[in-house]
C-alpha cells in the first residue's frame, strides 16, 4: 500500500535510535539484499527477532537482540552453508543471443530461456527440473536476479504479477450457440505455467465474485455445486448453462491446439546459394541436350506433438527431387525424428537448426523454421482433453482426435486403468472421465432418453 514506504521509515528510525540507546543489547550483521527473504524466514522459524535495515550507503544489515547472538550465529551459518553449495552447484551465464542457460553441477541438467520467466516460475523449474528443495530452489532463483538480471528484466523477474504465471490468458470468451443463460458471466480461459490444466473462469460482474472450473478434471455435478458454493447460483437452467459452456470452452481451445502441429515449407531454387545446385545434363526425345539445375531439396514437413508439459516431439520428412541421365526425375523422401526439451530452449533450438541445415537449408531459414517449430511446441496444450463419444449400457467409445478405445463400464476401476493407459493420462483424470459417463448414463435415464453422444470427457 502508500503506507508502506513510511511504515518501513519508521521502523528503521525507530531500530536506530535503539541502537543509539542500548548498542550493547544489539548485535549486527552485513548482509546481501537477495538474501534478506531468506534469513528472514530462517530466523522466523526458529523464533529469533530481526530487522533488517539500509544505511544511507546502500548496504544492508541483519539487526537483533544481543541475547540472541548464539542462536543467531546458528542459524546464519546454516544459511552461510546453503549459499556455499548453491556457489558450487547452481551457475548460469548469458551468451550473445541473449540466451540464459542454468546449470546444475552435480546432475547435468541445463535450463535455457531468452523469455525471462517470474521469479516464482523459476523456482518451480528448479524444482523439477535440478530435483531442489524448495529452500534451495529459492535461494537459487533469487541469486539468478539479484546478480544475473538489470533494470525492467530484474523488475518484471521479482514481480508477483499473476499474468506471468499464465501460458496462455483468453478473456471475454464467447462461443457460438452458447446458451442465454450464460450470457451474463464473464469468462476467461487459462493455463498455469505451473500445471499445464487448463481452467475456465466464471464472473459475476453484479457481485465481483469468481468460480474457478477444472473441465477436464471434474463432473458437471462437481462444477455445478462450486459455481453454487462460489457465485450462489441455485437456478438450474443457469448452473447447466455455465457448466456446458465451460465443457465447450475446454474443447474449443483443445481442437485449436491440436491444429497447430504442422509446418510446411517449399523452398524455391533462390532459397539457396549457387554452389547449393546440382547441374544435371540430359537428352531429351528431340535429340537435344539439356542442362538444369536441381535443388537440393523441394520442401520440407514438419510435425510437432508436445509430450506433456515439458517435451516435445518433431517427425521431420524432407522431399527432394533427383534426375538421372536421362532426364527421368523420382522423388526421395528423408524422415528425420527429434525428441527435444521445452525447459532447456537455446539446445532445442540449436538441435531443430542443426538438423534443417544439414539437409541444405540456409542457416537462416534454419533458425527461422526452429523458432517456428518450438512456438507451436508451446502452444499447444500439454494435456489431453478426452472426449467420451458414445455410452452404451455397459460400455462407452472414449476418443482422443484419431485415436478411440471400446471401454467397459461394468467395473469403475478397470475401466480407469484402461483409459489412463491406452490414451497415456493420469489416473485421477481417467477416474474423472468414468465418473462423467456414469453422470451422464444416469441423466439420460432421467429423461428417458437412449444413448447420449458427443459428450465430452471434460
Amino acid at each position: 500500500s502508500g503506507d508502506l514506504p513510511i511504515f518501513k521509515q519508521i521502523c528503521t528510525e525507530c531500530i536506530r535510535e535503539k541502537i543509539a540507546v542500548q548498542p550493547e543489547k544489539m548485535g549486527n550483521f552485513k548482509v546481501q539484499p537477495w538474501e534478506v527473504p531468506h534469513l528472514t524466514a530462517m530466523l522466523k522459524a526458529h523464533d529469533l527477532p530481526a530487522v533488517f535495515v539500509e544505511t544511507k550507503n546502500g548496504e544492508q544489515y541483519c539487526l537483533h537482540e544481543a541475547k540472541h547472538q548464539d542462536a543467531v550465529r546458528i542459524v546464519r551459518d546454516e544459511f552461510v552453508s546453503k549459499c556455499k553449495e548453491i556457489e558450487k552447484q547452481f551457475s548460469f551465464d548469458k551468451d550473445e543471443k541473449g540466451f540464459y542457460t542454468l546449470k546444475d553441477a552435480y546432475s547435468g541438467r541445463e535450463i535455457s530461456f531468452d523469455d525471462i520467466p517470474t521469479k516464482q516460475a523459476l523456482i518451480g523449474k528448479l524444482q523439477e527440473q535440478f530435483g531442489y528443495d524448495k529452500f534451495k530452489a529459492e535461494l537459487a532463483a533469487s541469486k539468478f536476479g539479484e546478480q544475473g538480471l538489470q533494470g525492467k528484466e530484474k523488475k518484471r523477474y521479482f514481480s508477483h504479477s499473476a499474468r506471468f504465471e499464465y501460458s496462455r490468458i483468453e478473456g471475454n470468451v464467447r462461443l457460438e450457440g452458447e446458451k442465454l443463460f450464460a450470457k451474463p458471466y464473464g469468462c476467461w480461459y487459462l493455463v498455469p505455467k505451473k500445471d499445464q490444466k487448463a481452467r475456465v473462469v466464471f464472473r459475476d460482474d453484479k457481485t465481483g465474485r469468481f468460480a474457478v472450473l477444472e473441465p477436464s478434471h471434474m463432473t458437471n455435478r462437481k462444477m455445478r455445486d462450486i459455481l453454487t458454493s462460489q457465485l450462489g447460483i441455485t437456478d438450474k437452467n443457469t448452473l447447466d448453462a455455465l457448466t456446458d459452456k465451460a465443457n465447450r470452452v475446454t474443447d474449443h481451445y483443445a481442437k485449436e491446439s491440436k491444429s497447430l502441429p504442422f509446418v510446411f515449407r517449399r523452398f524455391k531454387r533462390e532459397d539457396f546459394q549457387p554452389e547449393q545446385l546440382t547441374k544435371v545434363k540430359y537428352t531429351d526425345a528431340d535429340g537435344d541436350i539439356v542442362s538444369k539445375h536441381i535443388k537440393p531439396l523441394d520442401s520440407a514437413e514438419l510435425e510437432i506433438q508436445r509430450n506433456g508439459k515439458n517435451y516435445f516431439t518433431v517427425s521431420a520428412v524432407f522431399a527432394a527431387t533427383k534426375v538421372d541421365a536421362k532426364g527421368n526425375e523420382t522423388v526421395t523422401e528423408t524422415k528425420k525424428n527429434l525428441t527435444l526439451s521445452l525447459d532447456d530452449k537455446k539446445k532445442s533450438l540449436e538441435k531443430l537448426t542443426e538438423l534443417f541445415k544439414n539437409q541444405g537449408i540456409s542457416e537462416a531459414d534454419a533458425q527461422e523454421m526452429a523458432k517456428t517449430a518450438f512456438k507451436r511446441a508451446e502452444q499447444q496444450s500439454a494435456e489431453k482433453v478426452v472426449k467420451i463419444q458414445e455410452i452404451r449400457e455397459k460400455t462407452m467409445t472414449v476418443a482422443y482426435g484419431a485415436q478411440t478405445a471400446e471401454v467397459s463400464t461394468a467395473d469403475k476401476q478397470k475401466a480407469a486403468e484402461q483409459i489412463a493407459e491406452d490414451f497415456g493420462i493420469p489416473r485421477e483424470q481417467a477416474e474423472t472421465i468414468v465418473d462423467k459417463a456414469e453422470e451422464i448414463r444416469e441423466e439420460a435415464a432421467e429423461r428417458r432418453h437412449g444413448p447420449v453422444r458427443g459428450r465430452d470427457c471434460n
